[in-house]
């Protein structure tokens, strides 16, 4: 155990490896080792990393042509990674993480913040992101090329973008953006605001403050708004949607067959195809409209309702029919 630890170059380096202050090396090869520094930073440069590799005051640095293998990475305030490969350590900081990848993110990424300073994580897949990545008091931010299948939590605000499918759950206190080439197929939640941009489908629950979401094909998910809630589909909307103290409105060039669009605002609803088993609830105005049939829907409005093919106006709660698209008192 020295000062420093300082090797310019190497074949590979296996074992152990301890300093009180910095460690940089710089290997042709492999790093399958235990790396760790007491006071200072540590720097690596190598074909492969695996091992633990750890900073107890300061921050990790991995320049990696190839894999990290595996291991744990551990920077106290703060890891940063460019690797030509996979990574498929698990990262640990209190600091901030900023990842690079050629490959797949294989491994959880965590940072935990210094006291009450959150801190933020940045990881940019060309590859996929299969495992969990989490920022308990700051900011994430994700870019994969392929499908991101790990859970996504953040303390502030996290911001996706897959050209695939995002297929864990999204969790962004302060707020949360998603944008998927392919399907986002599970829950996205804030208290703050969210967006949900799909080109595929929504296929489960999106919930936050003010909710907006779109999609080329359909929208199977609840849509919660506290202060109100957009959805537009390319294809069919089957799920309640509910604007809360805000305004409610929903778009789909399919059908539309949720069970009640509502909102303490305005509320309104225009289909492409079949408007079937709806009730419209708004608290001030509602308009409810078709291209196609509509069955069975109910709309309230404490101020003017107006629905049908042909807009047909209303006043104060009615249900219209298809045939003759107007209130049936």
């Amino acid at each position: 155990m020295g000062e420093d630890i300082n090797v310019p170059f190497a074949i590979d380096v296996y074992g152990s490896l301890t300093a009180n202050q910095d460690i940089a090396v710089r290997v042709l090869n492999d790093v399958n080792a235990t790396v760790t520094s007491k006071g200072g930073n540590v720097a690596i440069q190598a074909q492969r990393v695996n091992g633990t590799i750890t900073s107890l005051t300061e921050s990790v640095d991995l320049d990696v042509f190839g894999d990290v293998v595996g291991g744990t990475v551990n920077g106290d305030r703060g890891v940063s990674m460019h690797v030509r490969g996979n990574m498929n350590a698990t990262v640990q900081t209190r600091g901030n993480v900023n990842i690079w990848t050629l490959g797949d993110v294989n491994g959880t990424v965590s940072a935990t913040g210094l006291g009450t300073q959150g801190k933020n994580v940045i990881v940019e897949s060309w590859g996929k992101i299969t495992n969990n990545v989490s920022s308990a008091q700051g900011d994430v931010g994700l870019f994969a090329y392929k499908n991101i299948t790990g859970d996504i939590t953040a303390g502030n605000d996290v911001k996706i973008t897959t050209w695939g499918n995002m297929s864990g759950e999204v969790t962004g206190t302060n707020s949360a953006t998603v944008f998927a080439k392919g399907d986002v197929t599970k829950k996205v939640t804030s208290t703050g605001g969210v967006a949900v941009r799909a080109g595929g489908s929504v296929l489960e629950d999106v919930t936050g403050g003010s909710v907006v979401v779109n999609a080329l094909a359909n929208v199977s998910g609840k849509v919660t708004g506290t202060t109100g809630a957009v959805v537009d589909a390319g294809g069919n909307i089957t799920k309640a949607v509910d604007g809360g103290s805000g305004d409610a409105g929903v778009s789909a060039v399919g059908t539309v067959s949720s069970p009640t669009v509502k909102a303490a605002q305005d509320v309104w609803v225009s289909s492409g195809g079949a408007l079937t088993s709806l009730t419209a609830d708004a608290g001030r105005d509602a308009d409810v409209a078709s291209f196609a049939s509509m069955s069975g829907v109910t709309v309230k409005a404490a101020r003017n309702a107006s629905g049908g093919r042909k807009g047909t106006q209303l006043n104060g709660t009615a249900e219209l029919s298809e045939r003759e698209g107007c209130a049936q008192r």
